[in-house]
């Protein structure tokens, strides 16, 4: 209603405030502070378990932990939790198989510089 000519001002962030957002025809929409990063996470931590020999999982990774910790601050949006910790706990497997990996790397090295000074 209108006071005054003066139209009302929308509620964002509070329940019962418009626009209505996707949740659903009469469901509030609720604004959070910070945008999602979960989708980013996941991406991140699958690109780089895939295609980029675990260079990008341990970025997933953080990008999962923080994902998380805006979640649970109530930052960010909660419907991405299991996205957000699906990016961590990818992104963690991707780590530890780039660190198995550089730990190879490091033991070949060694066995063949012992070799080529024995020779």
């Amino acid at each position: 209603m209108e006071q005054d000519g003066i139209p009302p001002q929308p509620n964002y962030g509070q329940p019962g405030g418009f626009p209505q957002g996707p949740q659903g025809y009469g469901q509030p929409y609720i604004q959070y502070p910070e945008e999602s990063q979960a989708v980013l996470s996941l991406v991140l931590s699958i690109v780089g378990l895939v295609a980029c020999s675990g260079l990008l999982c341990p970025i997933g990774w953080h990008f999962g932990k923080k994902e998380l910790e805006g979640i649970d601050a109530g930052r960010r949006d909660p419907s991405k939790r299991d996205m957000a910790k699906a990016g961590q706990i990818i992104g963690l497997i991707g780590t530890v198989l780039l660190a198995l990996g550089f730990l190879l790397f490091i033991g070949i090295m060694v066995l063949a510089f012992a070799s080529a000074a024995s020779a």
